[in-house]
């Protein structure tokens, strides 16, 4: 079959929500400042939950560690969301409104017994409006196109528990640590300084 939902296509997935393990991949390059932003997930089943760390770090060495605890309810929703997503068998080609100001990079990798499920996107569409569709999935050797938010929607179901503040804390803690010549030089490094009016240039009245 090369059209239908994964478990559809997938009749081996049907059981998806069985799955002890997963990793995600929520990454956002952006081509100014240090805007640069990731967070890698390796969470596996432990009795009633999926646990595991987190990395998160912006392109500027700031990085933390947090331990992250789903509960196995809202990993199972997560899952069978994902079961339901359409597939259109063919090459994957992202959504790219803006090549020159930022890149995306989403990524959920599920261990099945059939093996690794990747469910991906690139596109720059805007999450809360199309869910950054149109995604892609790779599974036995063939790709596929999910032309849904199905995968976004899924995603929404975690991020109660993912931690994404600690990106904004790490981007926080980077700009109190500046000093302002360090502000100003990271902002704009050619461009000259234009000095600051004291008592001893001060033009005399």
């Amino acid at each position: 079959m090369h059209k239908g939902t994964l478990i559809q296509v997938f009749p081996a997935l049907a059981n998806l929500t069985d799955a002890t393990s997963f990793n995600l991949r929520d990454d956002w390059s952006g081509f100014i400042n240090y805007v640069t932003k990731y967070a890698n997930y390796n969470l596996k089943r432990n009795g009633n939950q999926f646990e595991g760390d987190a990395d998160f770090h912006i392109s500027v060495s700031q990085e933390a560690t947090r331990h992250i605890v789903i509960p196995l309810n809202v990993a199972q929703a997560f899952l069978q969301t994902l079961e339901q997503i359409p597939l259109e068998e063919g090459p994957y080609t992202p959504k790219i409104n803006q090549a020159d100001t930022y890149l995306i990079d989403i990524a959920i990798q599920i261990l099945t017994n059939a093996g690794p499920l990747d469910i991906f996107t690139n596109s720059q569409n805007d999450r809360n409006a199309t869910g950054n569709a149109p995604w892609g999935v790779n599974f036995m050797g063939r790709t596929f196109v999910v032309n849904s938010d199905i995968p976004a929607k899924a995603l929404d179901t975690l991020r109660p528990y993912l931690h994404e503040e600690v990106i904004e804390e790490l981007i926080k803690a980077f700009d109190n640590a500046l000093t302002p010549t360090a502000a100003f030089t990271s902002l704009s490094p050619n461009t000259p300084k234009t000095s600051t009016p004291n008592a001893t240039n001060m033009p005399n009245k």
